[in-house]
């Protein structure tokens, strides 16, 4: 049995949040390249991409940075990078904490969401 690191953990935690954003198969999932953007291997508009960093800081109970975007690298790496560096272990803890189901009732309950 191989242990993950928690970049590993967090970039699939990441690529959870990305599958039930697009809804899309979890073939779809295992083929996205962790060093290259997101958008650029599937269809994740920008309003989308937004959305799924609002849902992680949600899911880790902070509040969104002012200043997310600027800097911000929309691939799995550089998510996953951002979230280890920018938050401590326990905020990381309660990021994967959250099963696959958590995510999908998290993203169900917000009709903002169910809009698109």
């Amino acid at each position: 049995m191989t242990t993950l690191t928690v970049h590993e953990e967090v970039g699939w935690k990441v690529l959870s949040f990305v599958q039930e954003i697009l809804d899309i198969k979890r073939e779809v999932i295992d083929a996205i390249e962790w060093d290259k953007t997101i958008q650029d291997q599937v269809e994740l508009d920008s309003l989308r991409a937004f959305d799924m960093i609002v849902y992680i800081h949600e899911s880790m109970g902070v509040e969104l940075p002012e200043n997310i975007g600027v800097d911000l690298e929309l691939s799995v790496d550089g998510i996953a990078s951002y979230i280890i560096t920018k938050y401590d272990h326990e905020t990381v803890h309660q990021l994967l904490s959250k099963s696959d189901s958590d995510i999908k009732e998290m993203m169900s309950d917000d009709e903002d969401f169910d809009d698109f």
